[in-house]
């Protein structure tokens, strides 16, 4: 029956009237409240996307609309067959009562593919180190090519030439040389990125050596001083680039050296001396040297400097322990320079018990990152929400906020009519980043939130679930990207209250005066270090959206102290 259920006198009313002498009595109308429930799927559901089939019951409403679709026809057990998509969903069932009053009920469910928590997220991070990053950590590197460190090594090969021979039959000159001086400017080096291949170019500029030459001719000793110039040494060396075990491991394919505007000075020399095999000599063992130097140094400079890339950090959070570890997964050289490819692992420690079908997650890996910048990088949805699944895990977003320990301010209450009290948070879900044409939207469902106002004057317990979709964005500062929370749209539903209202009013009421917006920018807590490489900074830094992913473009510069 629907509508008010009428208890009427009718005839039988009229004849016990009339028998007892008195007038006919007035119909006496008994009001029953509708009812309304939704029984599945349940509240803090794990859902597949697709079609769902929304089941419930009623009684005494006129109509039923759930999530705006008209249910018909109107049993007292109805059903409603819908299309969830990826993310939070509220499904909203709203009824009218006979009296045009309208009964809500509000039941929260997570909707999407599910990946197990374990193990690193897979290319959850891609990062590019192009033609100008390459330029300035060459540039840095090249400070690292010492020349007292060269001359050092070289001095280990004293004597760099040693020889006897004769004049007129028998032996008439012995000599033997040390090197006693290699100097050279300051080193210039550049990067040629090709596939599969990065050619680095090494130009020492203005290399000198001194040579200490000792020895007799004809029973006459010397002493004396040779030395050799070139305009630059020209060092070319050829890397390879890959991952081994999670580490990035830079590869010597092959080096060449060229000494460009050569000359000597042998003039101190006795005349019976051939000036030209020491020349010859000593000159070999020279670029020798250099080669092996620059062969041991290059690639050990650069593979150091591309482990600086490495994303991991361990921070505090609300006093619980944060930890981002990498594995580099692979590395390729290309036209424009490096693109790596890292798997990402979160560690945040379990607290309590939870229930779960899994991470949320959209499939996909990072994007491939701008090549027209100094340094980019890409952030997979994936390795975001793994960060949300886990803090969810951990209890990061269970709260207790109360005016006695100073965590609430009591001006928050103030609102609702009390001076001291209690707001109590606990997720039900984990929150959840979506793509949302083309931005990213944070979304989460069945927050519990208990609010406890002992001296409260509209009551003193109110309990509800609230859903929000925050509109989310990635900002850098100060070395960090945050994430940065814009308009919040929100869906409240009162569970239990003793404020003397209908849930309708208590929704209504509490939706403008619960700091809810201040609770979620709790999510802005988070903060990941952007990758650094020693010796230089960020200049500029743009952040831009890509399917499923978020793209970082860093412009460097050398650091000043």
């Amino acid at each position: 029956m629907r509508g008010n259920r009428t208890v009427r006198a009718g005839w039988t009313g009229l004849l016990l009237a009339a028998a007892c002498g008195g007038e006919a009595q007035p119909e006496v109308e008994a009001k029953v409240a509708p009812t309304l429930a939704v029984d599945s799927p349940a509240a803090a559901d794990w859902l597949a996307p697709g079609p769902v089939t929304v089941r419930g019951s009623q009684k005494y409403l006129v109509d039923l609309r759930v999530d705006g679709e008209t249910v018909e026809p109107l049993a007292e057990n109805w059903e409603k067959r819908l299309v969830l998509e990826p993310g939070v969903h509220v499904f909203e069932a709203v009824g009218t009562g006979p009296d045009g009053d309208a009964v809500t009920v509000r039941r929260g469910v997570l909707a999407g593919d599910f990946a197990e928590p374990e193990g690193p997220v897979a290319e959850a991070m891609r990062i590019r180190l192009n033609r100008g990053g390459l330029a300035d950590v060459l540039e840095l590197a090249g400070g690292l090519l010492d020349a007292e460190a060269m001359a050092a090594a070289a001095a280990e090969l004293n004597p760099v030439y040693e020889d006897s021979y004769g004049i007129w039959g028998w032996d008439a000159v012995t000599i033997s040389a040390d090197l006693t001086a290699l100097d050279f400017g300051a080193p210039v080096l550049s990067a040629s990125p090709t596939d599969g291949r990065l050619e680095v170019v090494v130009v020492l500029p203005d290399l000198h050596v001194d040579v200490e030459a000792t020895g007799e001719v004809v029973g006459s000793a010397f002493d004396t001083a040779v030395s050799m110039d070139a305009t630059r040494a020209v060092v070319t060396v050829g890397l390879g680039a890959g991952a081994v075990d999670g580490r990035l491991d830079v590869e010597l394919l092959d080096a060449d050296l060229a000494l460009e505007g050569f000359s000597y000075d042998t003039s101190l020399l006795p005349g019976d001396v051939e000036d030209w095999l020491l020349v010859d000599t000593v000159r070999e063992k020279v670029e020798s040297m250099v080669l092996e130097q620059v062969r041991a140094t290059v690639p050990a400079l650069l593979d150091e400097k591309l482990a600086e890339l490495d994303p991991s950090f361990q921070a505090e959070v609300l006093g619980v322990p944060v930890a981002v570890s990498a594995d580099f997964a692979e590395v390729a050289i290309d036209g424009e320079g490096l693109d790596l490819a890292l798997d990402l692992a979160v560690d945040i420690p379990p607290a309590g018990t939870r229930t779960w079908a899994g991470v949320f997650t959209t499939g996909a890996a990072a994007t491939e990152p701008s090549n027209a910048t100094d340094l980019a990088l890409s952030i997979s949805d994936d390795f975001l929400n793994r960060v949300l699944f886990e803090a969810w895990r951990g209890g990061l977003l269970d709260l207790e906020l109360s005016t006695a320990d100073g965590s609430l301010d009591p001006l928050l209450l103030g609102a609702l009519g009390a001076s001291e009290g209690s707001i109590g948070v606990s997720a039900e879900l984990p929150p959840v980043i979506v793509d949302a044409d083309g931005a990213m939207q944070l979304q989460i469902g069945e927050l519990q939130v208990a609010v406890d106002t002992p001296d409260g004057d509209l009551g003193q317990r109110l309990d509800l679930a609230v859903a929000a979709w925050a509109d989310l964005g990635l900002v850098y500062a100060s070395g960090e990207l945050g994430l940065d929370l814009g308009a919040v749209r929100t869906s409240l539903d009162v569970r239990g209250s003793d404020w003397g209202a209908s849930n309708e009013a208590t929704t209504k009421l509490v939706s403008e005066m619960l700091p809810l917006d201040a609770m979620l920018a709790l999510v802005g807590a988070f903060r990941f270090p952007v990758p650094e490489l020693g010796g230089l900074r960020v200049a500029d830094a743009a952040i831009d959206r890509a399917s499923g992913a978020t793209e970082v473009a860093l412009d460097l510069e050398p650091a000043t102290d």
